[in-house]
């Protein structure tokens, strides 16, 4: 889109265009827009403060002279087809704070000389970076995203400050070692997709989100680890050890802990969450009976407990309860109940099951033939 471009009209008239009081260009926002390259008179843009380009085919290096920028605050040039390294100027332009390089061809490594405390936000995500990052004891960025890249080493020690917003994503590369405790004071620490290892924090953490899965962590879940934030915890596919832990002060929604090594009975207070809407603890080693009190449930929408060794009738405690219930699976457990009672129950609170997975239990009974009423299970 061009709408006014190379017209007579006042530069604020041209699309994408924002100016000063006095007529200077301050901000230009053409993203997906079928640019195809950058234009060296950008370098006459001595005041602009924002370019955002996203979203175009410019291919090629990102040009050196965007070093005479010294206004630039903002510049994102995410979903182009960038190629090269990222130039050594942009590191140190004195007024730039939020970088967006993502879904570009950029290669090579992060400078080692890189101080995180100069962006605000630093985005190189879904590229083809490779190296280590640098280490420094110094304050974040409120948003370090560098996932789904060949990054290697340990991640970075960086002092991220308890804040609301701020974030760090380094999923999807090939980090080792423990993950440092301070990244537990962010909003959103996904790190899930490496080879990480160690054992979790015995601190309260401040994240609502938390994403470890695929990874090597080992050791218990502390008690404290999911904090009043925690909106969604991912720990599944590690190697972690011990008992469930106590969540019955967290706000959580989306519980996922499947194939780990835990073992023992899960305390009563889990299924006390009302906030609690997705639970997977499958394929680990926890037994005994189920909860005694489901009311809490009643709104939950997808329970995964298979493989595991649980006994008793949670199941028709649950079928009459969650009528919000979409996914079922508790295959190979010691579960007891009469099948045919599950599905009138189900049928009766209105639910909407589209997935039930029940083998290999100590259920009798059999699978009534106006099955056809669950419109929605396949």
């Amino acid at each position: 889109k061009n709408t006014n471009w190379l017209s007579n009209k006042s530069l604020d008239d041209w699309y994408g265009v924002d100016t000063d009081g006095e007529g200077n260009v301050i901000s230009l926002i053409l993203t997906f827009n079928n640019i195809t390259s950058f234009s060296e008179s950008l370098s006459n843009l001595s005041y602009i403060k924002t370019i955002n380009i996203g979203g175009n085919s410019i291919l090629g290096p990102i040009p050196s002279y965007f070093e005479s920028l010294d206004m630039i605050v903002s510049l994102e040039c995410n979903e182009c087809y960038l190629t090269g390294t990222i130039p050594s100027f942009l590191y140190y332009m004195p007024n730039l704070v939020d970088l967006d390089f993502s879904d570009n061809y950029i290669s090579g490594c992060i400078q080692n000389t890189f101080k995180y405390d100069l962006f605000k936000s630093f985005r190189v995500e879904w590229a083809y970076l490779t190296g280590t990052l640098p280490n420094d004891l110094i304050i974040s960025p409120q948003e370090l995203s560098l996932s789904k890249n060949y990054l290697t080493g340990f991640l970075p020690v960086v002092s991220f400050p308890v804040s609301y917003g701020n974030f760090v994503q380094l999923y999807f590369n090939y980090f080792h070692g423990p993950i440092p405790d301070s990244y537990f004071n962010t909003t959103r620490v996904y790190v899930n997709d490496n080879f990480l290892s160690g054992s979790l924090p015995d601190i309260k953490i401040s994240s609502y989100w938390v994403n470890i899965q695929n990874n090597m962590i080992s050791g218990s879940i502390p008690n404290n680890f999911a904090g009043t934030n925690m909106y969604d915890l991912r720990l599944y596919g590690n190697q972690l050890t011990g008992s469930m832990p106590d969540l019955s002060t967290s706000s959580i929604r989306y519980l996922y802990i499947s194939e780990n090594y835990l073992s023992g009975n899960i305390p009563m207070e889990v299924f006390w969450i009302q906030s609690l809407g997705v639970v997977s603890i499958s394929d680990n080693l926890l037994d005994g009976s189920l909860c005694d009190d489901c009311s809490s449930l009643s709104q939950i929408g997808s329970i995964n407990i298979g493989n595991n060794y649980f006994t008793g009738d949670f199941l028709f405690k649950i079928s009459s309860i969650c009528y919000s219930l979409l996914e079922l699976s508790a295959n190979n457990n010691f579960l007891t109940g009469v099948v045919e009672f599950l599905f009138i129950q189900f049928f009766n609170i209105g639910s909407e099951l589209d997935l039930i997975n029940l083998a290999s239990n100590y259920l009798s009974g059999y699978i009534p033939s106006d099955i056809s009423k669950f419109s929605s299970l396949g």
